[in-house]
């Protein structure tokens, strides 16, 4: 909390933030907004970002996301289990090396942050940001309205969070606000690929989206994260579920997992797909990494 002091400000007119003397409250030096820290962790949220956020939690596809980031006991063991046996539902490029080159590469006492990073954590140095107090999570707050002064960060990363956010070109200018020169921000986002609210789910990206959603930064690299072969398993199995005719979010999960236990293998087919020039057009996930110049 002491270290994120130095570069925390209020999402409102951007200037810093100090804490009251109780240190329940995070105060703006400039227009007098208060924020309140429970567990350690800031608010950073303003009225109307409350309201956005709360309406988002509170509906279904909400609470079935809170539910998803609470996983205990046997359930959470199961789940793992089935993840470790199956890889998970995609074949993801491999990408963990260079996250964790990008994490190097701003030194020791370097910011990095992760804009929605639900309750996982790359590397015990990278700031967890959520719209929700999930576990490990360091700052709750909206990435179109982020909380941190000007060119504050090192580097920043977006997972598959740009399509669940109402504004994404306006979180790329926050990012690009908050980001050093010569930061380094790295983001994947879905192409084709099914609707999965989280709580919510506006967009898709095409190589040419992408290169236009971050004009503003040099651009490093781009490419297909998650292949043809990964977007057609994720259809068929949410497809299969289309015959329970349920709104049931376990019924579905249950169908979904058992229609995935018989076509994994299929994404398989994206160690030879990703290859080809052409995969861009089908692909599921597509990457971006660029530099703030």
């Amino acid at each position: 909390m002491k270290k994120l002091l130095n570069i925390l400000a209020c999402p409102v007119c951007k200037q810093p933030v100090e804490l009251n003397k109780e240190h329940s409250k995070l105060l703006c030096t400039s227009c007098h907004q208060q924020y309140k820290i429970k567990d350690n962790v800031p608010r950073m949220l303003d009225e109307e970002s409350e309201k956005e956020i709360k309406d988002y939690i509170n509906s279904s596809d909400g609470q079935n996301m809170v539910k998803e980031y609470d996983k205990k006991g046997l359930f959470l063991k199961l789940y793992k289990t089935a993840v470790k046996i199956t890889g998970g539902s995609n074949f993801h490029t491999p990408v963990k090396k260079r996250l964790q080159s990008i994490i190097d590469s701003t030194g020791e006492n370097g910011f990095v942050l992760e804009i929605g990073s639900g309750n996982h954590r790359l590397d015990e140095k990278v700031i967890n940001f959520d719209i929700c107090h999930f576990k490990n999570v360091d700052v709750v707050g909206n990435g179109s309205k982020l909380p941190f002064q000007n060119e504050s960060i090192h580097a920043i990363m977006l997972l598959a969070v740009l399509e669940h956010t109402r504004q994404p070109q306006k979180v790329i200018d926050e990012c690009y606000r908050v980001l050093k020169k010569d930061g380094i921000i790295y983001a994947e986002v879905p192409f084709v690929f099914r609707y999965h609210s989280y709580p919510t789910d506006f967009w898709r990206f095409s190589l040419q989206g992408v290169d236009e959603l971050f004009h503003k930064f040099s651009k490093q690299d781009v490419g297909v994260c998650v292949g043809p072969s990964s977007g057609l398993l994720t259809f068929l199995t949410h497809y299969a579920t289309l015959f329970s005719f349920s709104n049931n979010f376990f019924i579905n999960r249950l169908i979904k997992g058992l229609t995935f236990c018989f076509l994994f293998p299929l994404k398989y087919l994206d160690l030879l797909l990703v290859k080809n020039q052409r995969a861009h057009e089908l692909a599921a996930g597509i990457y971006f990494m660029g530099e703030k110049k």
